[in-house]
């Protein structure tokens, strides 16, 4: 695999947030490095590499800053941070990313908004109960 670390700016040139951003070593031949700094890594997967991302798994926790971490994000010694693994896959199942980000929860708001497909069958007549009934 080929790894990239990739920062992230945010305002005044203050850092937000720092990744470990690892792809295929295949994959990581076709992209070139100046794109790093102008679009994400995902995106240029499937722009250089013709393969389209079908997934991504997201897995978040707590973490606390270590030596690394105080000189990269400006923060001291133990104090809190969000690690953030990301797992992206191609519509064949086949992993081609991970990126492993720790933020500084400072700096961060996390939004997450998840929207349901509502069709034919049990998804439907949920939304028709909750329309007529009320969310209790």
């Amino acid at each position: 695999s080929i790894h990239l670390d990739v920062w992230i700016i945010e305002g005044a040139a203050q850092p937000f947030s720092f990744s470990y951003v690892y792809v295929p070593y295949n994959l990581g031949l076709q992209i070139p490095l100046a794109e790093l700094r102008v679009k994400p890594v995902f995106r240029l997967v499937e722009e250089y590499c013709h393969i389209p991302i079908a997934e991504t798994v997201h897995r978040i926790s707590a973490t606390t800053a270590d030596e690394a971490m105080t000189r990269v994000l400006e923060v001291k010694k133990g104090e809190p941070l969000l690690l953030v693994y990301r797992n992206y896959y191609a519509v064949d199942t086949r992993p081609v990313e991970l990126s492993v980000v720790y933020y500084d929860v400072k700096k961060l708001e996390y939004t997450i908004r998840l929207r349901r497909q509502v069709g034919p069958g049990k998804g439907k007549e949920l939304a028709k109960d909750i329309l007529e009934r009320g969310i209790n």
